[in-house]
């Protein structure tokens, strides 16, 4: 089937993407910029998801190539102009024909027509078939991982039901560093009793949302959060974590896939980081704060904190 043709060489070709962007990066990128990384694997992610498109294109010109050369082939070919011909005149002819026979018997007797055929089928029927075992296997697993993304923002969506906005202070510094970032719409900020790590939820909307020990925090600690925050917001860091996600689930059975992903993520926060410790901040109290995000555990919901990008999951200076 041209479906599993397609599916096999999209996985083929993602596969060999995403295994030369781990060897390269393994061996030649490790100590680059987080910023770097960060944006080679947020390009890396959006071509694997523009890759199906572009095979799906090509898998329309062929059919139509096809029917092009299919109608050039039976096309009624039409008769040449007739030649002029000279005309000889034999004096001779007719001397050796032989006379008709006078009799009906004599003549020829006609042969029979040939019996009609049978009516044939149509060569254009499609032809039914089952999809092959690997392709039920791979639908399977790219549902599973869909269905647990769909879980995953499903959830944090109820979560931020239960939001409460946080104090004043938190947003007109948020307001303060959005300036500074450039950023068209300060994103609202919040606390949610029931996460135990600063996150920023929302992909086009985004939101910044605080544990309840949030209040407590220093001046120096609120600057580091925000900032923190704020530069996922500013790096559109929620929209590519949502193409990882669905290009995982395309090429979930590729381990090469989840890696990316993980490097992805990690790239981000240490970007995050980074942006922290250039703004100003103090690296002992934003070591602070991770140390006692890492304590807490880190968030109840596993769903939830695998979709929204939390401070200190894959941070570098924990």
């Amino acid at each position: 089937m041209i479906h599993e043709e397609l599916l096999l060489t999209l996985l083929l070709r993602g596969g060999l993407v995403l295994l030369t962007a781990v060897v390269v990066t393994t061996l030649f990128l490790r100590r680059s910029p987080a910023s770097a990384l960060r944006w080679m694997w947020s390009c890396l992610f959006i071509l694997l998801f523009a890759l199906p498109l572009g095979l799906r294109w090509q898998a329309w010109q062929i059919p139509l190539a096809q029917d092009d050369r299919a109608a050039a082939r039976h096309a009624p070919m039409q008769d040449p102009a007739p030649a002029i011909q000279s005309i000889e005149l034999d004096p001779f002819a007719g001397l050796d024909e032989q006379p008709e026979p006078q009799n009906s018997s004599e003549r020829a007797m006609p042969l029979p027509a040939p019996a009609p055929d049978a009516p044939a089928e149509p060569a254009d029927r499609a032809t039914v078939s089952r999809p092959g075992w690997w392709t039920v296997l791979w639908a399977a697993g790219a549902s599973s991982v869909l269905l647990f993304i769909g879980c995953g923002h499903l959830l944090l969506w109820w979560l931020c039901r239960h939001r409460q906005p946080a104090a004043r202070i938190w947003q007109w510094e948020a307001e303060l560093i959005a300036a500074e970032f450039h950023l068209r719409r300060t994103p609202r900020v919040y606390r949610l009793d029931k996460i135990r790590v600063p996150t920023t939820a929302g992909i086009f909307r985004p939101k910044i949302l605080l544990p309840p020990g949030g209040e407590a925090f220093t001046a120096a600690q609120r600057q580091a959060t925000l900032v923190h925050e704020l530069t996922h917001v500013r790096g559109r860091d929620p929209i590519f974590m949502l193409l990882a996600h669905l290009v995982l689930a395309t090429h979930w059975c590729n381990p090469f896939a989840w890696i990316g992903l993980c490097a992805l993520r990690q790239a981000q926060e240490r970007h995050c980081d980074d942006a922290v410790i250039a703004s100003g901040s103090g690296a002992s109290d934003y070591a602070d704060i991770l140390v006692g995000i890492a304590s807490s555990g880190g968030n109840r919901f596993p769903a939830a904190a695998g979709i929204a990008l939390a401070m200190a999951k894959q941070s570098s200076l924990h």
